[in-house]
């Protein structure tokens, strides 16, 4: 019930008072003061209300009132090289938010007693060593894991906190991984958190809930409404029951918060509803728990990414199942069905890969189909076929990574990628019926090189380059557990690599397997490239190329304006370059950027204009010029040329960097225009 519901119910309210309720609740009324008898017969009302609503409903609740405490990002002085103080833009303090909504008084001062807890660190650091010299201090495990108590003096602030708020502690929580996440409705006895809908997918992903009830769980979700649609947006569901104390917080810069107000669902529940460019949220304060969920805050309309509206979070907020009652459960429970889940993964893992491996010997056309119906994005995979060990047989290649092999009639695989421990990578041929693959793990870069043999192929040698420590390395044996090398010189690596010369060849689109493509028929390396997109990609005609010499070789550069990501989204463009060296296509090591400025220089950046670089193109390749960039903690903007160290500066000698470039507007045509040969 409603306070407009309560006025009609009791019929106490002229259509006048009525209409003034509604002006009010929509921000259009005009304070005026009430005679002495009407504030009386008011809070009879509100008193009336709160007993039939069982005090759930607080309607001029805010994101402000919900407030525990603040931090700030430490900004240290800097100072320039005469040794003045470089001025910086003063950070907003962040805003930490109770998630247990208006039953907050316990945590604010939790908070307030963390936050100036042990400000040098040195109690945590004296109860460090104790751990690590075997005699740790006598810190139950829910106060050290829950609450992050790490002494005595903290574990008594907690007794007392929850002592005086007449609040119980909540025990160690339960982490989720994505396929666990069954166990916490199966222990807290829910079906889900999402009315059911046919228009609607939910996919539950990772979480954790505590024994009491308390729990948290994130979300993919899509839908379709119409105008607008949502496409695996990401969704956080968390419930915390008042009657235990949630060590949680939330937390916003209050800029971010474009607007919030009072919205009521079908079903009568009141919910705070926030929106800002960056964030999204829903508060509902019930009897006897606070849920608040966070949501991405942009919606699909048309095919364009947007922000989220009013009228879509109203139209969202129906979606999320706010009855809920989770009851409590207890560790004898959720083992057996952690162990269940956690075998049941197990099992559905070793299915996948035994139907994976069953697929290699289906024959080429079928693996094809079978990859293509696993894939996200298809068309964005390619294949080979090419005799590599010269039987007369051609091997079916797919993305460098997966290669099958015939053999009686049967095909088969061939090599198996992974076991290499290569990690994610690419494929070159080279002469003399050898294969290169190529990858980076965090820190390193690798090249190994293989005999393609009848059998099978056979590891030869390989180059490793550590990037922390700058070392080569020759590699003696691949594999993950089997890797062996020995340090060389940079001179013996390039030897390593000169030996083995590459091969031209071209990736078709694995869409068009056995099919003819247009890029086949053209030598001119800009040609097959924009052939090949052309062929793969439904927007690709809406792509534009320019060619330009921006290096001064005589040689014009193509420079294209592609989608970013080759995901369908025409609203995230980025651009790429292609030179021609030995005859062959050459991205000059440069994946993609922003804008071409004059002299030819290359601009990369970042959309809130926080990280500019600058390169220039030589016969190496793109070589870096400088680059400024933003601290999003301190704020200060660092100044770094070629390789050299990087300096802090000022927000005025951040822009004369910027504005010492000057982009240029080339001459775009689309791609279907280009002169093909």
């Amino acid at each position: 019930m409603t306070a407009m519901d309560l006025l009609l119910a009791l019929d106490l309210a002229e259509d006048a008072h009525i209409a003034a309720a509604a002006e009010f609740r929509q921000g259009r009324a005009k304070h005026r003061r009430l005679p002495g008898r009407k504030i009386w017969l008011i809070a009879a009302l509100i008193a009336m209300t709160m007993i039939l609503a069982g005090c759930a409903v607080i309607y001029l609740l805010r994101i402000q009132d919900m407030k525990v405490g603040q931090y700030s990002v430490y900004v240290p002085t800097v100072y320039d090289e005469q040794g003045n103080v470089i001025p910086v833009e003063t950070q907003e303090p962040i805003t930490q938010l109770s998630l247990q909504g208006s039953n907050m008084e316990a945590l604010r001062e939790w908070v307030a007693f963390t936050n100036t807890y042990d400000p040098d660190g040195s109690i945590v650091a004296e109860a460090d060593r104790a751990a690590k010299s075997g005699a740790p201090w006598d810190i139950p495990e829910d106060y050290r894991l829950t609450y992050g108590c790490y002494s005595q003096e903290m574990v008594d602030k907690l007794e007392e906190i929850v002592e005086k708020y007449d609040l119980q502690l909540l025990s160690r929580d339960v982490s989720l991984n994505y396929y666990e996440n069954s166990v916490l409705f199966q222990c807290l006895g829910l079906n889900g958190l999402v009315h059911e809908n046919p228009a609607v997918q939910v996919e539950y992903l990772d979480g954790y809930f505590y024994l009491e009830g308390t729990f948290d769980m994130s979300m993919a979700i899509t839908m379709d409404m119409g105008d607008w649609k949502w496409e695996n947006a990401a969704a956080r569901y968390h419930y915390s029951r008042k009657d235990y104390f949630d060590p949680m917080t939330g937390s916003v810069r209050e800029s971010d918060i474009d607007t919030q107000w009072d919205y009521t669902r079908r079903d009568g529940q009141t919910v705070l509803l926030v929106l800002g460019k960056e964030t999204a949220r829903i508060f509902a304060d019930l009897p006897d728990a606070f849920i608040s969920i966070h949501l991405t805050p942009v919606i699909w309309v048309d095919g364009e990414k947007v922000p989220m509206t009013q009228e879509a979070m109203e139209q969202l907020v129906g979606l999320f199942d706010l009855s809920v009652k989770p009851h409590p459960t207890s560790m004898e429970q959720v083992e057996p069905h952690l162990a269940e889940a956690r075998a049941k993964y197990e099992a559905e893992r070793e299915q996948a890969k035994v139907q994976h491996e069953a697929q290699y010997t289906a024959g080429y056309r079928e693996f094809v189909e079978y990859r293509l119906e696993e894939e996200r994005q298809p068309e964005n995979m390619s294949y080979l076929l090419h005799d590599l060990n010269g039987d007369g047989t051609e091997e079916l290649v797919i993305n460098g990574r997966e290669i099958l092999s015939m053999k009686d009639g049967q095909s088969y695989q061939y090599f198996d990628f992974y076991s290499t421990g290569m990690g994610l990578g690419g494929f070159k041929l080279c002469e003399g019926n050898v294969f290169e693959i190529y990858g980076a793990l965090p820190g390193e870069n690798r090249h190994y090189f293989y005999q393609a043999e009848e059998d099978g192929p056979v590891f030869i040698t390989g180059v490793e380059y550590n990037l922390k420590d700058e070392c080569l390395h020759r590699v003696l044996k691949d594999g993950i557990e089997t890797r062996e090398s020995e340090p060389i010189t940079e001179e013996e690596a390039q030897a390593i690599l000169d030996a083995y010369p590459h091969k031209d060849f071209d990736w078709r689109p694995l869409t068009k397997y056995g099919e003819p493509v247009t890029s086949e028929k053209y030598s001119e390396p800009y040609a097959k490239y924009i052939a090949n997109k052309l062929d793969r990609f439904d927007n690709a005609p809406l792509y534009e190329y320019a060619l330009l010499d921006v290096n001064g070789d005589g040689v014009e550069e193509l420079i294209t304006r592609e989608e970013r990501n080759w995901d369908g989204n025409m609203n995230d463009l980025a651009l790429r370059i292609h030179s021609i060296q030995d005859g062959r296509l050459w991205d000059m090591n440069m994946r993609s950027f922003d804008a071409v400025c004059e002299g030819g220089v290359l601009v990369e950046s970042e959309p809130d204009g926080s990280y500019w670089k600058y390169f220039r193109c030589t016969e190496k390749g793109a070589e870096v010029i400088e680059e400024i960039f933003r601290d999003r903690g301190t704020l200060y903007w660092t100044h770094i040329i070629a390789d050299q160290k990087g300096k802090t500066v000022t927000e005025e000698v951040a822009a004369s960097v910027r504005n010492s470039y000057h982009p240029m507007e080339l001459d775009w045509k689309p791609f279907g225009s280009y002169p093909f040969r």
